[in-house]
């Protein structure tokens, strides 16, 4: 839902808008450049300027304008309003409405919605692995890599801090497509195809959430999220969804 009350639907053949009465559907049209680059949506994401940045997975991303109803190539936008010139491989609006956005050669950038200046994150580039995900803390982000590695960045002092490698050393592996979220309670879930962790971050445990007898064993989720009591929604690939 964005700031005007429209539902964004991400389907696998178009965009849907509803504003309580009715669809609207945003397709791709061959003969209109200014139209979905892409059939497939994956997600859909509003900044603070009202703008829609939408993602088609396989790193590709274009940018919607309520205003004049039209689609930009992402990089494009990037490059004109922020001054980022490096290809985005990941965009994130995380809960205070900044952009942050990791480009195809690492170099992470932070937009911020206060004053709306681009400035590069110090210590997050990492050699031979991608960030994969990006999720809100109370403090900026957290960083998921393709290795399982995780970091936590300030939104203060744009820094990254010490990658947490509990998963890298017991699974390693460098090109996994991780997803990570941060609940209420400061705790980490992280998740890959047919294995789910839980950090929790004021003791430094670890969980498997996967492991035989656990919640999720034999489960792979797809999704997180969490709603105003605290509790963990996960979506189940054919399965539903589970609370916990």
């Amino acid at each position: 839902r964005d700031s005007k009350g429209f539902i964004w639907i991400s389907t696998s053949y178009g965009l849907c808008r509803y504003d309580g009465y009715e669809f609207r559907n945003f397709m791709k049209e061959s003969d209109n450049p200014e139209s979905l680059p892409f059939y497939c949506v994956e997600s859909v994401q509003e900044d603070h300027e009202g703008m829609l940045w939408v993602s088609f997975g396989l790193k590709r991303y274009a940018c919607y304008n309520p205003v004049k109803e039209v689609f930009t190539d992402a990089g494009k936008m990037l490059s004109e309003k922020y001054g980022i010139e490096r290809e985005p491989g990941l965009i994130y609006v995380d809960g205070k409405k900044d952009l942050w956005v990791a480009a195809k050669d690492g170099t992470l950038y932070h937009v911020s919605s206060k004053d709306g200046k681009t400035v590069r994150v110090k210590n997050a580039r990492r050699k031979g692995v991608d960030i994969t995900s990006v999720s809100s803390t109370p403090e900026g982000v957290a960083a998921i890599y393709s290795d399982g590695s995780f970091i936590n960045i300030s939104r203060d002092s744009n820094t990254a801090g010490k990658p947490n490698d509990y998963i890298g050393r017991i699974s390693p592996n460098t090109s996994h497509d991780y997803r990570i979220f941060c609940d209420s309670d400061g705790d980490y879930w992280i998740k890959r195809v047919g294995q789910t962790w839980l950090y929790h971050a004021q003791d430094g445990r670890w969980t498997d959430l996967s492991a035989p007898s656990s919640i999720l064993s034999g489960k792979n989720v797809k999704s997180f999220a969490s709603d105003r009591h605290g509790r963990i929604w996960l979506a189940i690939e054919n399965g539903g969804i589970d609370i916990v």
